[in-house]
């Protein structure tokens, strides 16, 4: 259940390594106690659904490299295609979205032509003024929620409270959503590389 239940994206290589590292020391512990009760026959995992991709951004096919590996990258390229734009089987979207989005400003020199590319796929209504990364991201993840019971976890940037970019992005939450709990990290520093406090 775990192996065909959860699905991870992350646009950094080795943040999906560690993933499948945790989630198989996870499931080491699960299937030990399934193993001494006697309900364990055979059980491999060759591996989890974890996907080093771009959340943002839709997959194309040309990133595909090797006729060899063609068959095993379609796959995953149609399987994260298809969470992101929640069609196939994710057509009913996930019973919960845990996210930590990145935390860029809109000033940073080297994201004017990313930015770019992501109006361009006029994919997000709630990119406004000069909105920060992680705008996006929360839409998307609202998206990929099951319409009345899906629940959304975000740590985000306390700048979301009340930055006039985050004003869209507010309102999108506010209509069909009802906030179960809001946490504030006041002079607590929950990544310590990150500039920001968190909410």
């Amino acid at each position: 259940k775990v192996k065909t239940s959860l699905f991870c994206l992350d646009i950094n290589p080795f943040a999906c390594y560690l993933a499948e590292t945790n989630l198989l020391i996870q499931v080491i512990d699960l299937l030990k106690q399934v193993k001494e009760i006697g309900n364990l026959r055979e059980c491999t995992i060759n591996r989890f659904q974890v996907y080093n991709t771009d959340s943002l951004l839709l997959p194309q096919t040309e990133n595909i490299r090797s006729a060899l590996l063609n068959p095993l990258l379609d796959l995953e390229l149609t399987t994260v295609s298809e969470i992101k734009t929640r069609t196939g089987k994710f057509t009913n979207g996930f019973d919960f979205v845990v996210g930590n989005p990145p935390y860029v400003r809109a000033e940073e020199p080297d994201q004017l032509i990313y930015r770019k590319t992501i109006v361009a796929q006029d994919r997000f209504a709630t990119l406004h003024k000069k909105w920060d990364l992680f705008i996006p991201f929360i839409e998307m993840s609202k998206r990929l929620l099951k319409s009345e019971t899906g629940r959304l976890g975000i740590i985000t940037s306390n700048a979301y409270e009340n930055a006039p970019y985050a004003e869209k992005s507010r309102e999108m939450l506010c209509q069909g959503m009802t906030f179960l709990q809001i946490d504030f990290f006041e002079n607590v520093r929950l990544f310590s590389d990150a500039a920001v406090n968190n909410v």
